[in-house]
């Protein structure tokens, strides 16, 4: 017997889940973390300025608690293993520098 559910997009969220977020929170993304062969998700919107001064300096103290708010600020969703592992946090916050690092710009004379 065929059952209509709807098809999970990503973190046990249907594209309506995703939409919402969408909409309460502007662009997000997800980030997909390998863990010994488990594909694992986390999904999260970009930090705004406040998140990123207060990362910044945080993190010239202590850098863990620094990737730590960034992920506590910016992660809306994550599968269970990575909301019980410091250590995948920490990846998830990586991740997310990561794609900070890799918005690409052009600069030309006008």
């Amino acid at each position: 017997m065929e059952t209509n559910q709807p098809k999970i997009v990503a973190c046990g969220l249907d594209q309506s889940g995703i939409d919402k977020l969408k909409a309460k929170h502007g662009r997000i993304f997800a980030i997909d973390i390998d863990d010994d062969g488990e594909k694992l998700e986390a999904i999260c919107k970009e930090p705004d300025t406040t998140v990123m001064s207060a990362v910044n300096s945080m993190s010239k103290t202590d850098e863990v608690k620094g990737a730590l708010l960034l992920y506590n600020s910016c992660v809306l969703e994550a599968d269970k293993e990575i909301k019980n592992s410091e250590l995948l946090k920490l990846r998830v916050s990586a991740a997310i520098g990561s794609k900070i690092e890799r918005i690409n710009f052009t600069v030309k004379k006008l």
